[in-house]
């Protein structure tokens, strides 16, 4: 039996990213919006590569649906569809998806909408399908007598792995390594429209880093505050917000090892050599969110750093301070990046992590489950294991 998961987001909700993560299960097959073709050839909206799109896809709503309850490719047990509410334009309605697992992913109004606009001149209520989006999680909750599936991509980015072990608990399926990182490259399960929108994705290995709030004004921000309502009806029932559950692995724990400049680091936060750092802080250390700063014969992404003061109790900024020190500077080329244009994808960046010596590509997309490996700054262990990682 084929367990099918209708995913329902809007656009810029890191779904592309969430498909390739459930597209690297080896049980599980994908779909990338399969209403699309069917929305443009109904609506005639002016969307980029609209004719090449109705060209390449089936544009019938009717055999899509068939095709969709249908056996999955290559027989596989798990199907992930991802689905946008705006294209369900025509006569599919929330009746015709029998049997199929809903979840829904979100992302916050503000986020959404500066990634949005950095690929398209305008942008309109229309463009989310929030509205749609939320009057189905509605009927679904109702139906189920409990509310489905909620997953924040916000919380996605700030721990992949405990977001996506949570949802996968939710939807009845074991959680899988291999959903934290993937091969780069485009897939034949990519729509057609890939190359105006996945540009990123096609060069990402991983999620990236966690976001910042994205800071809107004029149009954008009072469609910001038009989405929020919509956004905040699914945002309390996210997975974990009812228990009070924090984006974020419990810390199991990493030696601070060996080397000369693991030392220093230490000694710069004011810790004891051989001291225990958090195996999540170290990984925060190793995707980095802003910019980069040259330290102890290493890089560090100071966005990172800033995650740290809660870990070591500094007052917010201290531990940049510390790592920083007179005469370090951060690196210039470095800058904030929406995660769907670059931080979960980011172009090649080399560094040198330690006295491994390894270059480290794409250090910012980089996300990976915690493992025993994964040693203090410097540790030519940690680097190693980062290089198996990217192939270095």
């Amino acid at each position: 039996m084929t367990l099918r998961i209708a995913m329902w987001s809007g656009p810029r909700n890191l779904s592309t990213a969430m498909m390739r993560s459930f597209g690297n299960r080896a049980d599980t097959a994908v779909s990338d919006e399969p209403y699309y073709g069917a929305f443009l050839k109904t609506s005639s909206a002016d969307h980029p590569m609209a004719k090449e799109v109705i060209a390449a896809m089936d544009c019938d709503w009717a055999s899509v649906a068939r095709s969709l309850a249908g056996p999955a490719r290559e027989g596989k047990p798990v199907w992930y569809q991802k689905h946008m509410w705006h294209h369900m334009v025509g006569p599919i309605g929330y009746a015709d998806f029998p049997g199929f697992t809903h979840a829904f992913l979100i992302r916050d109004p503000a986020n959404m909408i500066a990634s949005y606009l950095r690929k398209r001149e305008a942008a309109a209520f229309e463009d989310f399908g929030l509205d749609r989006q939320a009057e189905f999680f509605a009927r679904e909750a109702d139906r189920l007598g409990t509310a489905p599936p909620v997953v924040d991509a916000g919380d996605v980015l700030a721990d992949p792995r405990g977001t996506l072990s949570a949802l996968c608990d939710r939807l009845g399926i074991a959680f899988d390594p291999a959903m934290l990182s993937w091969p780069s490259g485009r897939r034949a399960t990519d729509g057609p429209w890939a190359p105006h929108w996945y540009q990123a994705v096609e060069a990402s290995i991983g999620f990236g880093p966690p976001e910042r709030p994205a800071t809107l004004s004029g149009d954008a921000a009072r469609l910001a505050d038009r989405c929020r309502p919509y956004y905040a009806q699914l945002a309390v029932h996210r997975i974990g917000a009812a228990e009070g559950w924090q984006a974020g692995p419990e810390p199991t724990g990493a030696a601070a090892q060996g080397s000369p400049q693991a030392a220093e680091q230490l000694d710069q936060l004011g810790l004891a050599a051989g001291a225990c750092l958090a195996e999540d802080a170290l990984q925060m250390v190793a995707r980095g969110v802003d910019r980069h700063v040259a330290s102890g014969g290493r890089l560090i992404e100071a966005g990172a750093v800033h995650q740290l003061d809660g870990e070591l109790g500094f007052p917010p900024g201290e531990s940049e301070q510390r790592l920083e020190g007179p005469g370090r500077r951060p690196d210039p080329a470095s800058q904030v990046l929406d995660p769907d244009d670059a931080a979960h994808a980011r172009p090649a960046k080399e560094g040198v992590l330690g006295r491994g010596g390894r270059h480290i590509h794409d250090i910012g997309a980089l996300a990976r489950p915690p493992t025993d490996q994964h040693a203090a700054a410097g540790d030519p262990a940690f680097a190693s294991e980062i290089g198996k990682h990217l192939g270095d």
